[in-house]
């Protein structure tokens, strides 16, 4: 694992500090020192970012997190404010291809990738020289999609389908998705889709996963012609087979109204 070039600023001497570190390179601006880094693995957090419509929202990530509190140590008359610390860790993040989510008065959240993982960061404004940075490195785009029955019926509402990662495994949200079906008198399409193989590889395991589901939910008592079963291989990507995540963020399951 890499160090945070964060650490130059670390009193070594102290072991809280020297002990962080990340598997990314985000650097603070100049004249800034750290004074608390605390580190929480297997953690989760809620970051706030716009929606489509603009509207604050807030996505709930689960990873390894570090929080880090700095201090300017320039001039205290000309200390960055929001105005230049936005910006200046957009720059940061745009090297590693990312973006500005969110940003209010209080700070901004950013969303980036680094050696093929997801890391969202958190800037918060303290005020008189002070600014908190949390950094979350996702552990996995599985536990972005474990939804309750409500999210599944305002998830089909709103977009015509809800996408599930590794469902055969994710067991509360095959739960979930069972007490939907059963109080739902809709029928719809679980189409299986599979990528990171060849063609005939991709539509063969995404065929197996399909029927594997078809029979978990016959087994849990789902009404017998309300689910038709598909898989299509990797006929219809996410994301382009270039980009971060793409075999993870690709391989699925979604539900879709018939």
């Amino acid at each position: 694992m890499k160090f945070l070039t964060i650490a130059f600023l670390c009193l070594f001497a102290s072991p809280v500090l020297a002990a962080c570190h990340a598997g990314l390179s985000i650097s603070p601006p100049q004249q800034h020192e750290v004074l608390a880094c605390e580190e929480k693995p297997n953690s989760a957090r809620h970051f706030k970012i716009f929606d489509a419509n603009h509207l604050q929202t807030s996505l709930r990530k689960q990873g390894d997190v570090q929080r880090l509190q700095l201090k300017y140590t320039g001039d205290w008359t000309v200390s960055p404010t929001r105005i230049q610390l936005v910006p200046y860790y957009l720059d940061q993040v745009r090297k590693w291809g990312g973006k500005l989510l969110f940003e209010d008065a209080q700070g901004a959240t950013y969303k980036y990738y680094f050696e093929d993982k997801t890391y969202w960061l958190e800037l918060n404004i303290i005020g008189d020289g002070l600014h908190g940075l949390t950094i979350l490195t996702q552990t996995g785009i599985i536990l972005d999609a474990q939804y309750n029955v409500a999210q599944i019926k305002s998830r089909l509402k709103r977009y015509g389908k809800v996408v599930f990662y590794r469902l055969d495994q994710n067991v509360a949200s095959f739960t979930n998705l069972v007490k939907f079906l059963n109080q739902s008198a809709d029928r719809f399409y679980l189409v299986s889709h599979n990528f990171g193989g060849t063609a005939d590889e991709n539509e063969g395991d995404s065929v197996k996963t399909a029927q594997k589901l078809a029979a978990k939910l016959t087994l849990a008592k789902v009404k017998t012609g309300q689910i038709i079963s598909k898989g299509i291989g990797a006929l219809s990507p996410l994301k382009p087979p270039q980009s971060v995540n793409s075999q993870t963020k690709n391989t699925r399951t979604e539900l879709v109204v018939r």
